[in-house]
């Protein structure tokens, strides 16, 4: 287990578990929707990500790319829609909300057990759910 922080917050990380959890997934094929709201999202990656989030996703080796599930939550004012979604790694991790992106970022983050939609890779023990909601940008030409 590696020590890392995520917005001061100290984790243990697994990164090779993780890895391999990452590149299972990328051989198995995971699928993408297709469906507007996940477009804009994607099309967004990893720009869309505030930096101490892309920081420790790359040192934890969690793929940007490769969220366990994205979905719009309301829509927002100023063109912006309140976005959600999962990712995950394995470690270990108290089940808290990190407030601390929230004022700066917009961006919510919260550590819990797996939920339902956790990925097959990460079906075992030790492994952690990272939920996040973020205000998005809609950037494609049409609107939902």
């Amino acid at each position: 287990m590696t020590p890392l922080t995520l917005a001061n917050t100290p984790l243990m990380v697994d990164i090779v578990r993780t890895r391999q959890a990452y590149a299972h997934m990328r051989v198995a094929g995971q699928m993408r929707c297709d469906c507007a709201y996940c477009r804009n999202f994607f099309g967004q990656l990893p720009e869309l990500l505030p930096s101490p989030i892309l920081n420790f996703f790359a040192q934890a080796e969690i793929d940007v790319q490769m969220p366990s599930e994205v979905y719009e939550l309301q829509k927002l004012e100023y063109g912006r829609n309140l976005y959600g979604g999962e990712y995950y790694f394995f470690g270990s991790a108290n089940w808290i909300d990190i407030n601390s992106l929230e004022a700066a970022y917009g961006m919510h983050i919260s550590l819990h057990p797996p939920s339902p939609i956790t990925p097959d890779a990460f079906r075992s023990h030790g492994a952690v759910c990272l939920e996040f909601q973020l205000p998005v940008p809609w950037v494609l030409a049409h609107s939902v």
